[in-house]
């Protein structure tokens, strides 16, 4: 009718609810806009929309009430309901068209808010899933893959923080591989840049398997030395110190020049500590490699206890 001698084409008409009611409620209906009458033969058009406002895929879209009622109680109610705007049935065709074309331009605008929060939806999961990407990096090792030296700092202080909540303890071990400058002198450093990776997978593999907290962990220290944090106690630490060195000698990469072994070897120093008055996480590091130290000069190869702990 007059909607379409106004220009709009594509427009579908129902003349009871349970007709518009069939093709509203398809998920993937397109519209801008819906003119509902207020009585209507099968139902209320009021309640017709409440139940539009309660359907998703139509709760935004712009209602036009066509009401013969003037009084206030059934437009407040209208409007209660989620009517966007009503019309009076004694409407002329410029009255239509003004109140249509501000409905669709309505409809538009929050067409586009909705596409634009969207994208900012995606760009900030992108953002975040980037910021994560960048977090994981700024904390692994870039040769070997396993934990930093930030990291380490960070899981200690964490690992220390949650020891003197529950009264636990915290060991640290420190490995040196044995000779290692004799080793790139032998191969080359990118044979051992290699040897450093799988030293630090095996490593992580037996932190890893030792039933330890998520807190354990790997990482690279600096050079060809790598340190360990164990939320354990020093039975435990050390059991797991002595498996960290025997898997290394295991992996029987050959070390032509080492003076204790044919094979690439750790030496590994342990201390353990529980938060207490003059005790630190940087005491506990430092004590670790004061055995580390000792471990070396003993012979190599070799597990080697703080007696400070």
């Amino acid at each position: 009718g007059l909607l379409s001698e106004a220009g709009y084409n594509d427009v579908t008409a129902f003349s009871t609810l349970s007709d518009g009611w069939a093709y509203l409620d398809q998920p993937d209906v397109e519209l801008n806009l819906i003119l509902m009458d207020k009585a209507m033969p099968d139902g209320d058009g009021i309640d017709a929309i409440k139940r539009i406002r309660a359907t998703p895929h139509l709760a935004d879209k712009p209602v036009i009430m066509v009401t013969g009622f003037n009084d206030r109680d059934t437009l407040r109610a209208a409007f209660d309901a989620g009517a966007t705007d009503f019309i009076n049935k004694s409407f002329d065709e410029a009255e239509l068209q003004t109140r249509v074309r501000s409905a669709l331009k309505l409809d538009a605008a929050l067409t586009a808010y909705k596409a634009r929060e969207t994208e900012l939806y995606l760009l900030t999961a992108q953002l975040k899933v980037a910021n994560r990407q960048l977090e994981r990096q700024s904390l692994t090792d870039g040769l070997t893959g396993v934990a930093n030296r930030r990291h380490f700092d960070q899981a200690l202080s964490s690992a220390w923080l949650e020891a003197a909540q529950t009264g636990s303890s915290v060991a640290v071990a420190m490995m040196d591989v044995d000779q290692f400058k004799l080793y790139n002198d032998s191969f080359g450093h990118g044979i051992g840049d290699e040897c450093l990776r799988i030293i630090a997978q095996q490593l992580e593999a037996v932190v890893r398997g030792a039933g330890g907290r998520i807190s354990d962990l790997i990482a690279r220290y600096g050079g060809e030395e790598f340190a360990a944090i164990l939320t354990t106690d020093r039975a435990q630490a050390v059991l797991i110190a002595e498996r960290l060195r025997y898997e290394i000698e295991a992996l029987q990469r050959p070390h032509p020049r080492l003076s204790v072994a044919a094979v690439v070897t750790v030496s590994v120093g342990v201390a353990v500590a529980a938060p207490g008055s003059g005790s630190s996480p940087a005491l506990l590091c430092a004590a670790a490699d004061a055995a580390l130290y000792a471990a070396k000069n003993a012979g190599r190869n070799r597990v080697v206890v703080s007696d400070q702990s």
